[in-house]
């Protein structure tokens, strides 16, 4: 994992990082491959996902809106995961409507 200890990519992302750590790892981000680069992506998603969903801590949803929706890129980003979640749900819901209906209340009533 490129040399970054585990959690300091979602500490960065939450602004959980003192200035020298932050520093310290943002001249990483620019140095390295496009390794750290999907890492910090990946990460980025997982927040997000899991602030939609509502399973972040309270703490962590703090920060989330605090320092990670700072960006307007992640504000576009968090909007269409809801949406998506949303639209997922609502087919889910409509799905388990259909099977949830008795076979023998057919369309046609029986002759």
């Amino acid at each position: 994992m490129n040399g970054i200890e585990p959690g300091l990519i979602r500490r960065y992302l939450l602004g959980n990082l003192s200035e020298l750590e932050r520093e310290a790892f943002e001249e990483k981000y620019i140095e390295e491959d496009d390794v750290l680069f999907e890492e910090v992506v990946a990460a980025e998603n997982d927040l997000i996902d899991a602030y939609v969903r509502g399973t972040l801590p309270e703490s962590e949803q703090r920060h989330v809106k605090q320092a990670f929706l700072a960006s307007p890129e992640r504000r576009e980003r968090l909007a269409a995961a809801g949406a998506l979640l949303d639209h997922i749900s609502s087919v889910e819901r409509e799905r388990l409507a259909v099977e949830s209906v008795p076979e023998s209340s057919s369309l046609h009533p029986p002759l």
